[in-house]
């Protein structure tokens, strides 16, 4: 492992932990700045598909102001900076999360795999990808996602 910097690695750090709080506190406009303008963020593994680029990754962002979410908390740990070369680094952050969202509780298990990239000066995230470690209990299944958000039949029950 390369030696860095220790500014470096606090700005990488405040990073992420940024990324968390903006998350977890529903400033959802705050996030796609943490982010490279070409950068990947992708939960796929939770069956949302990966958005690429800034401009997609606010459209995600702001999506999640409709989507039903109550709450979030993610409790993050061992955050591992594994590479640095100048201008680019990699890492890993584990995460617990809960969410609360349409009528149920979703627990992750996992971390975050990492790629991150100074841009002007700033670190960004080059890409963030959701890996699980644990199966994730309580999301909703396609079908459910569907029957929640399908328009009520017109006339009501007969």
């Amino acid at each position: 492992m390369s030696t860095i910097p220790i500014e470096d690695r606090l700005e990488i750090q405040d990073l992420v932990a940024r990324y968390t709080f903006h998350t977890d506190t529903k400033d959802y406009a705050a996030v796609p700045p943490l982010f490279a303008d070409d950068a990947v963020w992708d939960e796929s593994v939770l069956g949302a598909p990966p958005s690429e680029g800034r401009e997609a990754i606010e459209e995600t962002f702001a999506n999640f102001e409709s989507a039903g979410i109550d709450s979030v908390i993610h409790i993050n740990g061992c955050h591992l900076i594994s590479a640095h070369d100048g201008d680019r680094a990699s890492g890993s952050s584990h995460l617990h999360a809960e969410i609360r969202a349409m009528g149920r509780t979703i627990r992750i298990l996992g971390y975050y795999a990492d790629d991150y990239v100074k841009v002007d000066g700033a670190w960004r995230f080059a890409s963030r990808r959701l890996v699980e470690l644990a199966p994730t209990e309580g999301l909703p299944t396609p079908e459910e996602i569907e029957a929640m958000t399908a328009p009520a039949a017109a006339g009501g029950a007969s």
